[in-house]
């Protein structure tokens, strides 16, 4: 029998559902905080996140199946002799939803009118503003930037991409750029959304310089990597009114410390990580149906979806 820890939130079904597809594995459905040592150490095939703590004990493992997109600390830890898979393309639906609610929400006030709400006060915010003919950057056009931009380009948006391929323009952009040609795209934009993924070329990509040359009208979100901001920079921004607002599902450090300023911060949305996270039925759906066919490939000796680039920490290109 073929050892298979399983560290996913499943419900009976889905066990019973694995359990007849593999026929031929053992399975060992625990948490993270659970399972034991010896466990980790007999499977062969782990589908879930390890505490980082715990990969030294993946002695016989050959495969590690994340249930997370973000897979760079895991690259740079887990043994090579493990092949490692991320869950990137089941976040999609879910985040850039949640996107289009935070941005919708800070462009209408809609925040203001929770607040007056609470005061029983019934008057006019002030002026609002439109997706439709506004200018969109997206810096990291993974799926979730892909999935936001499909999205906000059906709503009249019109769409710039900066990725790290620049060679192929997609058909749901408008512009593709490089992430060196930030600033100078910065200007003219409405809305930027940060989806970039954490790694050492992506830390600190906006400071306050980024925010100082964006308009005073900008909404800034962010659902990639806290890492990616400065936190006390965009905090500084927002209180002297050089961008509109931003909305954050990500901050660091994370989670927020209860004395840090960004609190009160004016027009801010903040959320704590969980536009990814399991609280979408989907997302659960998505990431079950990527791991049950990647463990099956694998059995199969197949070729397995999400196979990471230990060098980028992103999935290789496929």
């Amino acid at each position: 029998m073929r050892n298979i820890l399983y560290l996913l939130e499943t419900n009976e079904e889905q066990r019973q559902q694995l359990q007849k597809r593999f026929a031929d594995c053992s399975f060992t459905f625990k948490s993270k905080h659970e399972v034991s040592d010896e466990e980790i150490r007999q499977a062969e095939c782990i589908i879930g996140n390890l505490l980082l703590n715990q990969l030294d004990l993946c002695e016989n493992a050959k495969l590690m199946q994340l249930g997370s997109a973000g897979s760079d600390a895991y690259a740079a830890a887990l043994s090579e002799s493990v092949t490692l898979c991320n869950a990137s393309g089941c976040y999609g639906p879910a985040i850039s939803e949640y996107m289009i609610g935070v941005c919708l929400s800070l462009m209408l006030r809609l925040p203001s009118y929770r607040d007056q709400q609470h005061l029983r006060a019934w008057q006019n915010a002030g002026k609002v503003s439109s997706i439709l003919g506004s200018k969109v950057l997206i810096v990291g056009l993974g799926d979730i930037g892909s999935q936001f931009a499909i999205k906000m380009r059906a709503l009249g948006a019109k769409i710039t991409g900066i990725r790290r391929n620049t060679a192929d323009q997609p058909d749901f952009v408008d512009a593709i750029a490089a992430l060196d040609q930030l600033d100078e795209l910065l200007p003219e934009m409405d809305i930027i959304a940060s989806c970039l993924p954490n790694s050492k070329t992506t830390e600190k990509v906006f400071t306050a310089k980024q925010f100082k040359l964006m308009k005073d009208s900008a909404i800034f979100i962010n659902v990639g990597r806290g890492q990616a901001v400065d936190t006390d920079a965009l905090c500084d921004a927002l209180k002297a009114h050089e961008i509109y607002g931003a909305a954050l599902d990500v901050v660091d450090p994370e989670p927020l410390p209860l004395n840090h300023p960004l609190w009160n911060c004016g027009n801010l949305l903040l959320t704590p990580h969980i536009a990814g996270g399991s609280n979408l039925k989907l997302t659960t759906e998505l990431i079950y149906t990527l791991v049950s066919d990647n463990l099956e490939a694998y059995l199969k000796g197949e070729p397995l979806k999400n196979v990471v680039d230990r060098a980028t920490g992103y999935r290789k290109h496929q």
